[in-house]
Parts: C-alpha cells; structure tokens; sequence
C-alpha cells in the first residue's frame, strides 16, 4: 500500500499531466488550424482581388487586339509613327521650334 500523500501526489501529478496534454492537444489541432485558415483566407482575398485586377486588363488588351487588328488602325499608326503615306500623296514633318539661346 502507498501512504496517502504518496497517492495524493500522483493524482495531483495525473491530473496536471492530462490538463498539460489538453493544452497542447488545443493547442496544436485548435488554435493554429484557425490561425492558418484565418491567414489562408486573407491570402484569398489577396489574390482574388489581384485576379479582378488581372481579368480587368485582360478585358482591355482583348479589346486593344480587336482594334489593332483593322485597317484603319493599321493605316493610322503607319502614318503616325512611320510616316507612310499612299502614292501620289506628299508627307511633311514639322519640326519643332528651336530653343532660344542654342544657337
């Protein structure tokens, strides 16, 4: 037989053991699960705005495409940016003022 104190501190000590594992178990399945799908939800959010964002631009590049596939689109930036122009018609460059002073 063990003395009554003897039985008193294993029980105080069982008891302490389980209330430890307890916390741990709380712990480690409880608070850091909601802690990662707390942190996973607002990495969705995050990234679903970022995706609205991306869609956005894809709209107007798809947009930008359709236009840059017509003629008369093709025909303005060749005359803008290249100067081209049909036979029979003349280009003229006007060049900008000069600077007062560089001379």
């Amino acid at each position: 037989m063990t003395p009554p104190n003897a039985r008193r501190v294993l029980t105080v000590l069982v008891i302490a053991g389980l209330i430890a594992l307890a916390a741990v178990a709380t712990w480690t399945w409880g608070v850091v699960p909601v802690r990662n799908w707390v942190a996973q939800r607002n990495e969705i959010t995050r990234l679903e705005a970022q995706l609205a964002e991306v869609e956005v631009s894809n709209v107007a590049l798809e947009a930008e495409i359709r236009l840059l596939q017509t003629d008369a689109e093709i025909e303005r930036i060749a005359r803008r940016d290249f100067g081209l122009v049909y036979p029979g018609e003349e280009a003229y460059a006007i060049l900008p003022r000069p600077v007062a002073g560089s001379g």
